[in-house]
């Protein structure tokens, strides 16, 4: 694992209150296994801007030295405005991380930073490029909003309060042993999207138990799009809303999370979805046409392989994804035109890799693909 840890040394965090941080850095270093194979640790401080030198990664292989450096000589209290934003670029920027390895960064700040907006959009842009990020939440003008956006999902797991700057044997243990149990971030791939690419894409989610996965799937692709947006429609066929015909990657805008009264049977999900495929493609002639299915074990119940059929044969592009605890719908694998686009790796970060993957194929896949309606 390499760990690296933000500082906030900026004025609204009391000098005496900042005084704990470095010796909160050495004990948590403290509960690894330091070394250059091994986990290797790294630390900055920053307000306005990042001061230098900072401790690079790669710097020291053994923990005494490691240890010895992190002082208030080498991570003085600056004062200043909170440029979190800064502190994060330039550690996600560092070439000195390890690929292939988990990688975490822990921030201890107060939140409040000058720029909210700069300071999340640096910290999905680290989580994209494989970190996992933790905060330590500091000061009594604490803003607990800021530490959400900064941290990762779920917050439970990646917010740690020490307003009190109280670091309790605890705090840190816990820490350390959440940073440790976590696997190495497979890094989402980009989905450039064709100049000739004009698509209908659609999610079902076939269940409420499903959801979940679903919003992160949608969320996942909506992020990693680029290219001509306005030419790809997103329709949303989940049990708690229907959405469509939007735009890509606002599916907590426009199917905010609620609990369904009533469960919808995936079969009668597919229907409305091929009444709205046909419809859309009187609309827009030669629409290449893309169906995300997501389906867990109380969706696979009532999901009719006939169905499956019918949606290719009409030309529709089917990335089957299967959530279900003994795959009790891989036989439907067979029936795809394509067997690449049953998804079912291990672990929720694959499974959305390979969904980008094979959804951003089928949008890109040639004009003569696209189906055309009998005369």
């Amino acid at each position: 694992m390499d760990i690296y840890f933000i500082l906030d040394s900026s004025t609204s965090i009391w000098i005496k209150h900042y005084e704990k941080l470095p010796p909160f850095v050495q004990d948590v270093i403290n509960r690894f296994d330091i070394g250059s194979s091994k986990t290797r640790a790294g630390a900055l401080a920053f307000s306005v801007s990042v001061h230098n030198p900072v401790l690079r990664i790669n710097r020291f292989s053994d923990k005494a030295s490691l240890k010895n450096y992190i002082t208030l000589n080498n991570f003085p209290y600056l004062t200043g405005v909170t440029n979190t934003y800064e502190a994060i670029r330039v550690v996600r920027e560092s070439s000195d991380f390890r690929r292939n390895i988990t990688k975490v960064i822990v921030v201890l700040t107060d939140g409040g930073s000058s720029s909210p907006g700069q300071t999340y959009l640096e910290s999905n842009l680290a989580r994209k490029q494989g970190f996992y990020l933790f905060v330590v939440g500091l000061g009594i003008y604490s803003d607990l909003s800021e530490w959400n956006s900064i941290a990762d999902d779920p917050d439970r797991d990646f917010v740690f309060n020490g307003t009190n700057f109280e670091f309790t044997n605890f705090l840190k243990d816990d820490l350390a042993r959440r940073a440790c149990r976590l696997p190495p971030k497979p890094i989402l791939p980009e989905c450039q999207l064709n100049d000739f690419a004009t698509t209908d894409l659609y999610f079902v989610s076939g269940s409420y138990s499903a959801l979940n996965s679903a919003y992160q799937y949608a969320t996942a692709f909506g992020d990693q799009v680029r290219g001509r947006q306005p030419s790809l429609r997103v329709n949303y066929f989940f049990q708690n809303c229907r959405v469509l015909d939007t735009s890509i990657g606002r599916v907590e805008e426009d199917c905010p999370r609620n609990i369904p009264t009533r469960q919808t049977p995936v079969y009668s999900l597919v229907s409305e979805l091929l009444v709205e495929a046909r419809q859309d493609r009187d609309d827009r002639f030669s629409v290449r046409q893309v169906a995300v299915i997501i389906l867990d074990d109380a969706a696979a119940q009532s999901f009719r392989s006939s169905q499956l059929d019918e949606l290719q044969n009409d030309g529709i592009i089917v990335i089957l994804v299967d959530l279900t605890t003994r795959q009790s719908i891989s036989n439907l694998r067979n029936q795809l035109r394509d067997r690449d686009d049953y998804v079912r790796p291990i672990g929720l970060e694959p499974i959305a890799r390979n969904m980008i993957e094979r959804t951003c194929i089928a949008i890109n896949s040639i004009v003569d693909d696209a189906y055309v309606p009998p005369n």
